[in-house]
């Protein structure tokens, strides 16, 4: 069992993000990205939703589905970055090295600089 992290992209003016990317476990890039300046999520009036949410409702029917999250699986507050910032990292080996990863790099590169990308660390 390790660490992963799913990164929520979030548009501006959004308080929802409508995509999940998974990123393949690769401990130097997770640390890489670690070390880049993060920003708090702002707390939002109606919160923060996300497709990560009802793993933390303890119901016996856990799993993954559409709700409120303002914390990861550690219990930290959630944190942003943007897409430039992860993209500095298009040449880490965790990136190039794995097809899932490379295709996550492609889609941020996409993505306007004005965006959120919401880290999720599980």
């Amino acid at each position: 069992m390790g660490v992963d992290l799913t990164l929520l992209p979030v548009e501006p003016g959004s308080q929802i993000s409508t995509s999940v990317l998974q990123l393949e476990r690769r401990h130097e890039l997770f640390s890489a990205i670690q070390e880049l300046d993060t920003v708090p999520l702002p707390t939002f009036e109606h919160g923060f939703s996300c497709y990560l949410s009802t793993r933390h409702e303890g119901t016996p029917q856990q799993g993954i589905g559409w709700g409120k999250v303002t914390q990861d699986d550690y219990g930290s507050s959630l944190t942003w970055i943007t897409p430039a910032q992860l993209l500095r990292l298009n040449d880490h080996e965790g990136v190039i090295d794995n097809d899932l990863n490379k295709a996550v790099w492609a889609f941020l590169g996409v993505l306007p600089e004005d965006w959120r990308i919401v880290l999720f660390w599980h």
